[in-house]
């Protein structure tokens, strides 16, 4: 029989978010009371999606000693209700870091508006926009929490809707980010050109701020009832299969290495294939990928069953009869004198050039060369490969 073995490898990625001991935050809940519209409340982070989804936005009003909004807090979200801006945030896939804007060096596009992100993926085939991605905005004063860590925590508020409401009394400047992928390639964080910039990395603007390799971009002279954007580009990291050295070494019994061996290393077992003497082709069930194989053929059989000189064939080789010209012509050669060890058991492909007698393994109706050293376990490797994808076919 035949088994065909290839080998696969997928790697393992973790990923380390940054903890967060901020649970709550404070909002402005709309509460659909002409009376008493809005409500300055303290509500687990873990809320927050829902009440963004249906129009509530983040309490920056006057705090208690507990941190929680004061009784003050209710007239302040109707005060700042109609001073609300919205930041629309998009991010963009693309199949190769080479797809990437690169506009970092601050020289490429002067403002990211409403069509930036649609108009880039328009003349970019090898990029998308991605409908689902996360990304926080936090107010002005808050430090960049590190480019490539996920969730921030502290300040920062998650908007994973694509768009965030923020109010313009007091502020005029946020901060964004995006809550950074492992998968994805980083942030190179590069601030300063003097020596070049590192650009091979992932991308991330916003209105005006058009500049540096990093994952902190401003919105400022923000005002009321306005529309602010951002975008984010990056691309899937490249996945390389685990790989290791193997060292492989053939010896005797004493351990004295031996010399003129082929060594293979098997991978996983793709299919095997049941093969019978009957001098029917027998072919794997699947096409093949391209690529390198290791056929591996196992066991052996009875040639002439009916006949008083029946004997025994494997893929390489066959057991014959002192008397049996074809014994007695191997035994003869001199050029074969690396396999008279072997005899009574002679190489098949050892026969004349007609192949008359020939009782190996065919691949691909080809006479396959198994090796030149006889196995008394039958067991035989060959090496080989599909230059386009297809099947093996095997007989005997």
């Amino acid at each position: 029989m035949l088994v065909f073995q290839g080998a696969v490898f997928v790697p393992a990625v973790a990923l380390a978010v940054q903890p967060d001991n901020d649970k709550k935050i404070n909002i402005c809940h709309a509460t659909g009371s002409e009376r008493k519209p809005w409500e300055a409340i303290n509500i687990s982070k873990n809320a927050w999606d829902a009440h963004e989804a249906h129009g509530d936005f983040i309490y920056s009003g006057p705090l208690d000693k507990k941190g929680k909004p004061t009784k003050d807090g209710n007239r302040w979200c109707e005060n700042n209700a109609s001073k609300l801006a919205t930041i629309y945030a998009t991010k963009i896939i693309c199949e190769s870091e080479t797809d990437l804007p690169n506009w970092g060096d601050g020289n490429s596009q002067s403002k990211i508006d409403k069509n930036t992100a649609q108009d880039f993926v328009d003349k970019h085939p090898n990029c998308r926009i991605e409908p689902s991605w996360t990304f926080e905005w936090a107010p002005d004063g808050t430090k960049n929490p590190g480019d490539n860590i996920a969730e921030a925590g502290g300040n920062w508020v998650t908007f994973k809707t694509g768009s965030a409401k923020v109010v313009t009394t007091g502020t005029s400047k946020v901060w964004v980010r995006e809550q950074a992928n492992p998968d994805y390639i980083p942030f190179t964080g590069d601030t300063n050109p003097s020596d070049g910039w590192q650009d091979e990395s992932a991308e991330m603007y916003c209105h005006t701020d058009i500049f540096n390799y990093d994952n902190y971009d401003r919105v400022e002279n923000m005002k009321a009832r306005k529309d602010y954007y951002c975008v984010a580009f990056n691309v899937k990291k490249e996945v390389q299969p685990d790989s290791a050295t193997v060292k492989i070494c053939k010896t005797d019994e004493q351990q004295n290495p031996l010399s003129n061996w082929t060594m293979m290393l098997l991978g996983d077992k793709i299919e095997t294939v049941n093969v019978l003497p009957d001098g029917k082709n027998y072919s794997t069930t699947n096409s093949l990928e391209v690529g390198p194989y290791v056929l591996l053929a196992k066991g052996s059989y009875i040639y002439r069953p009916n006949n008083p000189t029946a004997s025994t064939s494997d893929a390489a080789y066959s057991l014959r009869l002192p008397t049996d010209p074809i014994y007695l012509a191997v035994k003869a050669d001199s050029s074969l004198s690396d396999q008279h060890q072997f005899l009574p058991w002679v190489k098949v492909n050892n026969f004349s050039p007609s192949r008359v007698g020939w009782l190996g393994i065919q691949v691909n109706e080809s006479y396959t060369d198994w090796g030149s050293i006889f196995n008394p376990l039958h067991v035989y490797a060959h090496a080989t490969s599909t230059n386009e994808a297809g099947q093996f076919s095997s007989e005997f």
